[in-house]
């Protein structure tokens, strides 16, 4: 089951056109194990991982959509994002393909 994070917990980027998913969370166990996969919605993403890993992101904050213009056209570019394991400068980061 997706463990709910807070819209705190997460930041959406672009980096060089490059769609990018921060999840200020302790490394899950396996993020070099399986595929990712994030699921885009209205209100909200899945980011999906192997085994029991994944996270539930609201997509909606207090002003409207909290990813940064260009951020889904990006996606559809790479046909997924980078997402990044906590916030450190060295923190792991696993590509996650894009569902639909």
């Amino acid at each position: 089951m997706p463990e709910f994070l807070p819209p705190e917990a997460a930041g959406f980027e672009v980096r060089d056109g490059v769609p990018v998913i921060v999840l200020a969370v302790e490394l899950p166990e396996r993020v070099v194990e399986g595929e990712w996969s994030v699921l885009r919605r209205m209100t909200m993403l899945v980011v999906d991982g192997p085994g029991e890993s994944g996270f539930l992101l609201p997509r909606l904050g207090p002003d409207g959509d909290v990813v940064p213009d260009g951020w889904d056209e990006a996606v559809d570019r790479f046909t997924g994002c980078h997402v990044v394991f906590g916030t450190s400068p060295d923190a792991p980061t696993a590509f996650a393909r894009s569902l639909t």
